[in-house]
């Protein structure tokens, strides 16, 4: 029993000797060395208090940035992709049903986003890793962050975990030219969270003075666990004032991969755009 304890005792304070500044700059670094990656993933999105979850399979092209996207439910056969070189704005989308088609359309359009609380430009692992960057470049005397050395899925990982006391809302007068999408980007918060409290129809332009409420934090608390190997991320919870706001698995994550040329161009083989 007195060995159980001391064995305790001694994770307890390896966990504690973490260096927060250093891991989360070591997630940033390696990242930034994946080129080409595929994963599949499942989401959890709480949406006007319901849970919606999806499950989809990606492929990300850093440069020049392209994304395919393969959804398995709960609308199964959808497809949408996006190449930089092809739209700055624009994606094509398989609806897997009516109206039978393929079609292009911005890629934060009503049809998109619905029931999403991100973009199709936000499926990759650059945009977690910011917002986790950005999280704990922030830190305070009210924000806590714990290390703990888990196993996740036969995984050796990092759990983060992230609380801040301090998660509250302020009121923001609205500058020219902003949008839900810049002001989101320009606060780390996340764009879907100003859109519901403050009952907006679009992530387009807002109108200038407008007072919107915003949430200080893109969290309250955040759970990341974070492969030791690769340093990237294999599931995440968010938390804001009413619970858990989304979650995110990752399965299947494949990185360093030979695209062929014409993999992020409609008439690929294994598409049916």
């Amino acid at each position: 029993m007195i060995k159980f304890i001391f064995v305790g005792l001694f994770l307890i304070l390896q966990s504690q000797n973490y260096n927060i500044k250093s891991i989360i700059n070591d997630i940033v670094e390696k990242n930034k060395q994946y080129s080409n990656i595929s994963f599949t993933f499942i989401i959890s999105q709480k949406i006007n208090g319901n849970i919606h979850k999806s499950k989809a399979f990606v492929k990300y092209r850093r440069s020049p940035k392209s994304i395919y996207y393969k959804q398995f439910y709960p609308k199964k056969g959808v497809e949408i992709l996006y190449n930089k070189n092809v739209s700055y704005t624009k994606v094509l989308v398989n609806p897997g049903g009516f109206p039978w088609t393929s079609l292009n359309l911005d890629y934060n359009s009503p049809e998109l986003r619905e029931n999403q609380h991100h973009s199709i430009m936000e499926a990759n692992f650059d945009y977690i890793i910011s917002v986790v960057k950005r999280t704990f470049n922030n830190i305070d005397n009210l924000k806590k962050t714990f290390i703990e050395d888990v196993n996740y899925n036969k995984t050796n990982c990092y759990k983060i975990t992230y609380e801040n006391a301090g998660y509250k809302f302020f009121k923001y007068k609205v500058k020219q030219n902003e949008t839900v999408c810049s002001i989101a980007k320009k606060f780390n918060i996340n764009d879907y969270k100003i859109l519901e409290i403050n009952n907006l129809k679009s992530y387009g332009k807002v109108d200038k003075d407008k007072i919107l409420i915003l949430p200080n934090d893109y969290s309250k608390k955040a759970v990341f666990i974070i492969d030791k190997k690769t340093f990237l991320p294999k599931n995440i919870k968010i938390y804001d004032e009413k619970g858990l706001f989304e979650e995110l698995s990752y399965f299947n994550i494949k990185v360093g991969l030979k695209f062929l040329p014409n993999e992020f161009k409609k008439d690929f083989k294994d598409y049916n755009f």
